[in-house]
């Protein structure tokens, strides 16, 4: 949620009505992205620097915070291939973080090159992560996620900004982008 702190509300989706609310911790403000493990709810802050917040989901309680290091603010956008969270930041240019799920550490990051800023979404396939930038033309970045290295990036067309969203089928991602009309 975009609040103060920032809140996780669980909803049953069958009928959906509200189950629970867990609010986070003063200072852990705007929950701008979220993955999980199933067991686990990892919650990217909105804040500089960027924090995760792991939480249980069959309590909906607050298991405990990683602040990233300075510079790596914002964490826009997160993707997980279940031992690991890659986490996009806000920032020029934007960074990829790897943190380790199991004790909730910092292992390394990758900034992306000049120019690759703000990582506005986030896909994986398992191999590589695909990020998606707040730029004007929008681009998508290539990251392999076994050694933290940037392969390659594709410039979308110009009028075609900010990557907002995107989703995959494993074998193409789908960019939304911030165009109008879209």
């Amino acid at each position: 949620t975009n609040t103060s702190p920032a809140k996780v509300v669980k909803v049953q989706l069958s009928d959906m009505s509200r189950v629970s609310t867990l609010t986070l911790n003063t200072g852990e403000n705007t929950a701008a992205s979220m993955v999980t493990d199933g067991t686990y709810a990892y919650v990217g802050i909105n804040t500089s620097p960027a924090m995760v917040v792991k939480v249980r989901l069959s309590d909906m309680s607050r298991v405990s915070t990683l602040t990233l290091n300075t510079g790596e603010n914002q964490a826009r956008s997160m993707v997980t291939d279940g031992t690991y969270a890659y986490v996009g930041t806000n920032t020029s240019p934007a960074m990829v973080v790897k943190v380790r799920l199991s004790d909730m550490s910092r292992v390394s990051a990758l900034t992306l090159n000049t120019g690759e800023n703000a990582a506005y979404s986030m896909v994986t396939d398992g191999t590589y992560a695909y990020v998606g930038t707040n730029t004007s033309p929008a681009m998508v970045v290539k990251v392999r996620l076994s050694d933290m290295s940037r392969v390659s990036a594709l410039t979308l067309n110009t009028g075609e900004n900010a990557a907002y969203s995107m989703v995959t089928d494993g074998t193409y991602a789908y960019v939304g982008t911030n165009t109008s009309p879209a």
